[in-house]
């Protein structure tokens, strides 16, 4: 799963909270429905991998050795590890 597509459920999510909201004030819907398209627009172009790649490539770096960087890779990479990322953001919301 690529970053672009973690952020698409991050913003997914988000959505979900709004419309939630809106079910509770139908009056403010036109407004939420704007709102979502621009914060999905801001977030595709300010979060996107190549937005964000220089940055996450030095932090990375700088916490893990080159061999480790190739285990995580090939972990997430890994059915396992795919499923996690899948998984992960609704057990998030869960605990929440």
């Amino acid at each position: 799963m690529s970053i672009n597509s973690q952020i698409g459920i991050m913003l997914a999510s988000q959505e979900a909270a709004q419309a939630q909201m809106m079910a509770k004030s139908p009056e403010l819907n036109s407004q939420t429905q704007t709102m979502q398209a621009e914060m999905r627009q801001f977030y595709q172009k300010a979060m996107g991998w190549e937005a964000v790649r220089k940055d996450m490539v030095q932090a990375y770096g700088s916490h893990f050795t080159t061999d480790e960087l190739y285990s995580l890779t090939a972990f997430y990479r890994s059915k396992i590890g795919q499923m996690l990322l899948r998984k992960q953001p609704a057990a998030t919301r869960q605990e929440l």
